[in-house]
């Protein structure tokens, strides 16, 4: 069917379907965008590194540089992939973030009650459980300042492997945290957005992340972050002041955290401005008409 469309846009490398799709789509002569998903990211390219190797040189780097434009979804992707030499022009829209849902005053204060974060500094990593997010880290950092900090709590709110979720665990045990940390495993819906609004302070310590779709979404309910520079939407953070950015070292990251945890005004001010930044840059309906424009251009003009 590739060929009854106008445009075919395409999400992910290194996969079968997507590898299919971009070749359908030239066969066709569709115009077709390629979104790498964080894939042509050092980081991701040094994981299996021979495999993507071999499939980058056999067929990815062909559909790369056939396609009408490469989507990515920070400038800092767009910067780490011209390392690899592709032809096509590369397009930068960022992805959305939904409005979060109404939650009262009375459902915030019973999640806070329910995870022990009232009368606390309510910190929050939402996410999946992966060595890429850093959170070894984060509680390496978090036990060292423990005692330099206001009473805090931390929610750890996503899954992952077993087997690797167990082994954070017992590095909070061992670490010493076992009451100032609580992993609450996979929440959605409602409760996610009880959970933003119910906590102080974002913390992701990602190794690389393309975007960060969580950070956007604590941002758009005025919640300030703290990410490390690898995370995609990093550079905003810093620019528009709703969060802190850090490199991946402890006493830079120690610093940040104590900064933003004893002072309630400074932290009022950031998650202001995460709220107004995301509300204008990374609204759905915003995100939506870009990418309907970008389509509009790409799109063959019938012949007069």
């Amino acid at each position: 069917h590739a060929g009854e469309f106008a445009v075919v846009h395409v999400h992910g490398v290194f996969t079968y379907p997507c590898t299919v799709a971009c070749r359908m789509a030239e066969q066709n002569h569709v115009p077709y965008i390629v979104r790498p998903l964080g894939g042509l990211s050092g980081y991701s390219l040094s994981r299996h590194a021979l495999r993507k190797s071999f499939y980058l040189a056999a067929w990815e780097r062909h559909n790369l540089n056939h396609a009408a434009a490469l989507h990515f979804t920070a400038p800092a992707e767009a910067a780490e992939a011209r390392g690899l030499g592709l032809r096509s022009p590369s397009i930068v829209v960022p992805l959305g973030v939904a409005a979060p849902a109404p939650v009262g005053d009375a459902e915030v204060a019973a999640f806070r009650e329910r995870y022990r974060t009232a009368g606390r500094l309510s910190l929050l990593f939402l996410g999946r459980l992966d060595p890429k997010k850093g959170l070894e880290l984060l509680f390496r950092v978090l036990a060292e300042s423990a005692d330099r900090l206001p009473p805090w709590r931390l929610l750890v709110a996503g899954s992952g492997t077993p087997a690797y979720a167990e082994s954070l665990q017992q590095v909070v045990v061992r670490a010493g945290l076992g009451s100032r940390v609580e992993f609450v495993g996979e929440i959605q819906g409602r409760e996610k957005w009880t959970a933003f609004r119910a906590s102080d302070l974002f913390l992701l310590t990602s190794r690389h992340e393309n975007f960060a779709v969580a950070a956007a979404e604590a941002m758009r309910c005025g919640v300030p972050v703290i990410v490390s520079n690898q995370v995609g939407i990093a550079p905003y953070v810093e620019e528009q002041r709703c969060g802190l950015s850090v490199s991946l070292d402890s006493s830079e990251l120690a610093a940040a955290i104590q900064c933003l945890a004893v002072d309630p005004g400074l932290r009022r001010e950031m998650g202001a401005n995460g709220r107004e930044l995301a509300s204008r840059m990374f609204d759905w309906p915003l995100i939506a008409q870009k990418l309907i424009g970008i389509y509009k251009e790409l799109r063959p003009q019938p012949h007069s």
